[in-house]
């Protein structure tokens, strides 16, 4: 099975601060949507650490603060994202308007807001990583979870 990324080179000029941070969150660590949208301000240390839940069964883990999503550390006290009107579907929406994807395999649906994931793993793979080191980077308690992100 083969996979296609679609080519991503930069965002637009003008991205509003927020859906530019999530962005930048998703892309840098390779986070699920959920992930981000439910990240509360407690999960937010004063130095910008970031506690990332691990959901479906994924584990925690913390992510160093990097000044692309600053816009996310000075507005905490907006978040959890999810409750603010935000979802995953809404970023699906501006993930397909900015041409974000990944065709993955023989599968007819293309990944919308995995397309980070697949990014992340298909950058660690080439690196050298080993699988244990990408799932442990993916979040993931099982390494078969793994597995088919960046092949």
């Amino acid at each position: 099975t083969e996979s296609t990324l679609q080519v991503y080179t930069s965002l637009p000029r003008y991205l509003p601060p927020l859906e530019k941070a999530v962005i930048r969150l998703m892309e840098v660590h390779g986070l699920r949507i959920s992930e981000v949208l439910n990240i509360t301000p407690h999960d937010i240390a004063q130095n910008g650490t970031i506690r990332i839940k691990g959901l479906k069964g994924s584990n925690n883990r913390l992510l160093s603060y990097h000044p692309e999503y600053k816009y996310l550390v000075d507005n905490k006290q907006s978040l959890p994202l999810k409750n603010t009107g935000y979802s995953r579907f809404y970023f699906y929406r501006v993930f397909k308007r900015l041409g974000i994807y990944a065709k993955i395999g023989t599968r007819s649906n293309n990944s919308v807001t995995h397309f980070f994931r697949h990014k992340l793993a298909q950058q660690l793979r080439s690196s050298a990583f080993t699988s244990t080191e990408i799932s442990q980077n993916l979040g993931h308690k099982k390494l078969t979870n793994s597995e088919h992100y960046g092949q």
